[in-house]
């Protein structure tokens, strides 16, 4: 998945965020304790960038995992000279949640027997020190039982590395 949010006309006198377009990072995150990827990624029909399962070595330190786990990321790119950047970003979450929506019953048992988690990492160094979601999009995440972290990062430099990436299976 490869999302783009802009470009949108900008009212005159409206003050913005700095124009131009920055990197920002999407990434869900699924970990289980006795689930295989195979079946997560059969439910959602959605590829992994990377997963694992009990007793596989995972991350840079080479730890034996001790749970199921299974990540997708998702590049984007926001236009900060659109005027709806933030309504923008609802709506690339909204597309995000669609497949997870298709097998609510399956997300929320993942969830309550282990977590399912989105972040959205964003560059604070583009003027993005904050926003707000729709109700529609924090209303399917409580249905779903879907943990959303948002990380505010000083540079696009440290998207790289999102919250999941630091949470490791030991």
């Amino acid at each position: 998945m490869n999302f783009h949010i802009g470009p949108a006309g900008n009212p005159p006198g409206r003050i913005l965020p700095a124009a131009g377009l920055v990197k920002a990072l999407m990434v869900l995150v699924i970990t289980h304790p006795t689930i295989r990827p195979e079946k997560i990624t059969r439910k959602l029909r959605l590829k992994p960038v990377t997963c694992g399962t009990v007793g596989d070595r995972f991350g840079p330190y080479g730890r034996v995992m001790t749970q199921t786990q299974w990540i997708v990321t998702a590049p984007l790119e926001i236009d900060m000279g659109a005027f709806d950047w933030a309504e923008r970003i609802n709506e690339t979450l909204r597309a995000a949640l669609r497949p997870l929506r298709r097998k609510p019953r399956f997300v929320r048992r993942v969830a309550q027997e282990g977590s399912v988690r989105f972040s959205l990492s964003l560059p604070a160094s583009a003027g993005i020190y904050g926003m707000s979601l729709a109700p529609d999009v924090t209303g399917v995440l409580a249905v779903l039982g879907v943990t959303l972290g948002v990380d505010l990062f000083p540079s696009t430099a440290n998207t790289t590395m999102p919250s999941h990436e630091r949470a490791t299976s030991d």
